[in-house]
């Protein structure tokens, strides 16, 4: 028992080690830009009295994972802020705001193209956007990871400012998903969802 006990610190302590040297790492890689905006957004997040919640990582390695998602992959980031009666709600809460930023951007590319394409929908340009903005919402909130977190508390409200990630390639997805269950919902059988349904398949970059 003792020996299992003793082979499990080692293993905590050369996962700690690995973190940090990673943590090291993505600072080192980021570009001139990136380390700048590292220092800036670091000065910024201290000035406004957040700190790193992670027992792992500073703040300042925290936002270079999260900035080296910017420059190294096929990333879409946000970063949103929540506040509740703990850190947990506080948490919900940023994760409903990201995810409802998201979907209004999402809204905003394709129902700009469609009217540029389509016309003056009237009535059912408003219904079908705000149909799209909250099934992409739906759609996309499970797909947002968390990549840093940093936490406040002013009296008895927690405050904090969460940093998510979304993989591309499923979040193409999610907004094909939203797009046809809005179509089927608010425009199946009318003009203007087979209008919808034409224009999205002769222009796959508007849901991209």
């Amino acid at each position: 028992m003792r020996k299992h006990f003793c082979l499990s610190k080692v293993i905590a302590i050369l996962f700690l080690f690995a973190s940090l040297c990673n943590s090291s790492v993505s600072y080192a890689q980021l570009s001139k830009q990136g380390k700048k905006a590292v220092k800036e957004l670091v000065k910024r997040y201290n000035s406004e009295g957040y700190k790193s919640e992670s027992m792992l990582y500073t703040m300042s390695e925290e936002i270079s994972r999260f900035r080296q998602k910017v420059e190294t992959g096929d990333y879409t980031v946000l970063t949103s802020d929540g506040a509740g009666a703990s850190s947990f709600a506080a948490e919900a809460s940023a994760l409903q705001a990201a995810a409802s930023l998201y979907a209004t951007a999402a809204g905003s590319t394709i129902t700009a193209g469609l009217e540029r394409e389509i016309g003056n929908v009237g009535e059912n340009y408003d219904i079908f956007h705000g149909s799209y903005v909250q099934n992409v919402q739906k759609y996309i909130t499970p797909l947002l990871k968390k990549e840093m977190k940093f936490i406040k508390q002013n009296s008895n409200i927690v405050s904090v400012r969460v940093g998510y990630s979304i993989d591309e390639n499923s979040a193409k997805k999610a907004r094909e998903e939203a797009l046809d269950a809005t179509v089927k919902t608010v425009a199946e059988g009318q003009a203007f969802g087979d209008a919808v349904r034409k224009y999205v398949e002769q222009n796959v970059s508007v849901t991209e």
